[in-house]
């Protein structure tokens, strides 16, 4: 089994777009476990009360989404992106993210990455 913790950018383009080859990951890796980090959680609910009605709606759906999986409990440091990497390390997760920035940071620290392209999941080992 494979423990892939979710940052908000990969939870909202799961709720937007249609993914491709999801169950290759399941063939190739077994079980998937998505985690969602509180401070996933604590984001979202705080870009559902922005003004702009669909930005709102795309992270209530986010939210909604989230709770068919588990919520895990990070470490509140400075930034959320450290938060995610730390946990990833602590609990020898991948990260599944958009963020190009995220992404360069986990492969640095040797973790494996969950991303898209062309509405398909990349995989690349840390």
């Amino acid at each position: 089994m494979i423990n892939i913790i979710l940052d908000t950018s990969f939870l909202i383009t799961l709720v937007t777009k249609p993914i491709k080859l999801l169950d290759d990951i399941t063939i190739n890796y077994g079980k998937i476990n998505f985690l969602i980090p509180d401070i996933v959680i604590e984001e979202l609910n705080k870009i559902k009360n922005r003004k702009s009605y669909k930005i709102s709606q795309i992270a209530r759906t986010a939210l909604e989404t989230a709770k068919q999986f588990e919520i895990v409990n990070t470490k509140k440091l400075r930034y959320p992106d450290d938060s995610l990497l730390d946990y990833a390390i602590s609990y020898n997760c991948a990260i599944a993210t958009v963020d190009k920035n995220l992404i360069k940071r986990s492969l640095s620290e040797k973790i494996m990455t969950f991303s898209l392209k062309n509405n398909k999941v990349v995989i690349t080992n840390g």
